[in-house]
């Protein structure tokens, strides 16, 4: 009997340690699942910023800088006014926001475009303006919380569909597809680039590589699946990734985006109607910059004066390790996303360790430098 009672007392135990097991493991995927939702916050944050800008005529810096300390406060203001105060439902709150950064893109694109007064000084006087107006009108005080259904946008996961106990099967399914669609994509562009008589990259090397991109597709959205699903925020950052993607790689206003980034007086001799072309990606990012304003807001679930403070640095040391050149008409809306995410890593990373935030900008400052040098010293080199 006291045997008996040694075995059950030592399975009680083991079921004690596996439960407790299971519960670090859920948490620590709780952990990540959260720090992915920042990463994927921030990534989306510097792309809407940078999609229509890094080209922009040769100076991304220039016109970012300021439009995205604007775009998550004063619009994440509006927001907050027309939800929390007036009892607006989010959806037209959000069309609102996004047709008033447009409409706020619209003005300082024009002055750009048409009056050619620097792009530095237009966007620089534009954040100074709405930042005075947006304190004005809520008197410097944070407004707050915003209705579930908008924090979703940003905290939220895509439903399971199939209605997993354990595993969420619709976003572990969402996943492997868009590691299919990336094989079948890679096999048609290196069935075109033999089409055309191009050379291509080795076989081994070929399979290779994508079998490591597939794997960790899967990988991440196991993970993500096994705790509550893929976020909302990073479906949006994804789908944006890949329109925009489209539009500066596969379509003719990109490739005029690129020339006026590249040479504005040789795209205008060619026929490229550059002010024109200026003046409407100005207003694409302030559209863009709204939308990352608003899902920083829903993250926060509050408009403080502080929100977006230092996000210029960010979204400037996101474009130059993404590959972007500081003489414009050079880079990727991949590469943009990439450089992102390792400032989201890095800023997470540097949190976790307890780093404090004076030495933080230190780090970031040097990172900057050190892409800007590379970038430069690649140029002189070539």
């Amino acid at each position: 009997m006291a045997r008996k009672r040694q075995h059950l007392a030592r399975e009680a135990l083991g079921d004690g340690q596996r439960q407790r097991c299971e519960a670090r493991r859920l948490e620590r995927l709780a952990v990540i699942g959260h720090r992915i939702m920042d990463v994927g916050l921030h990534a989306f944050g510097f792309l809407s910023v940078w999609t229509a800008v890094n080209w922009l005529r040769g100076k991304p810096w220039q016109q970012s800088r300021w439009i995205i300390a604007f775009a998550v406060t004063g619009l994440a203001y509006s927001a907050a006014v027309l939800m929390v105060q007036f009892e607006w439902h989010f959806v037209p709150a959000t069309l609102v926001c996004l047709l008033a950064g447009a409409a706020i893109g619209a003005a300082q694109g024009w002055f750009v475009a048409f009056f050619r007064i620097p792009s530095f000084i237009v966007t620089l006087a534009g954040m100074l303006v709405f930042k005075g107006l947006s304190l004005a009108l809520l008197q410097g005080q944070s407004v707050g919380p915003f209705p579930t259904s908008f924090q979703l946008l940003s905290s939220g996961f895509i439903p399971d569909a199939l209605s997993g106990e354990t595993l969420r099967t619709t976003s572990l399914l969402v996943g492997i597809a868009g590691a299919f669609a990336l094989i079948v994509a890679k096999l048609r562009e290196r069935a075109n680039q033999a089409r055309h008589g191009m050379e291509s990259e080795p076989t081994p090397f070929f399979i290779g590589k994508n079998l490591i991109f597939v794997a960790l597709i899967v990988a991440f959205s196991w993970k993500l699946a096994s705790y509550k699903g893929l976020p909302n925020v990073l479906i949006i950052m994804t789908l944006l990734m890949l329109l925009y993607d489209f539009v500066t790689t596969r379509t003719t206003v990109g490739r005029r985006i690129y020339a006026l980034g590249g040479n504005e007086k040789a795209a205008r001799l060619s026929g490229v109607k550059t002010q024109w072309l200026s003046f409407y990606t100005f207003v694409n990012m302030g559209m863009l910059a709204a939308i990352a304003g608003l899902v920083f807001a829903a993250r926060l679930n509050t408009a403080t004066p502080k929100a977006g403070l230092g996000f210029e640095l960010d979204v400037i040391a996101a474009c130059f390790i993404g590959g972007a050149s500081a003489s414009g008409g050079v880079g990727k809306v991949l590469g943009a996303v990439i450089g992102a995410f390792v400032m989201g890593v890095m800023n997470n990373g540097m949190s976790i360790l307890g780093i404090g935030i004076d030495y933080q900008q230190v780090i970031k400052g040097l990172v900057l430098l050190a892409a800007v040098f590379v970038d430069v010293y690649n140029k002189g080199k070539n």
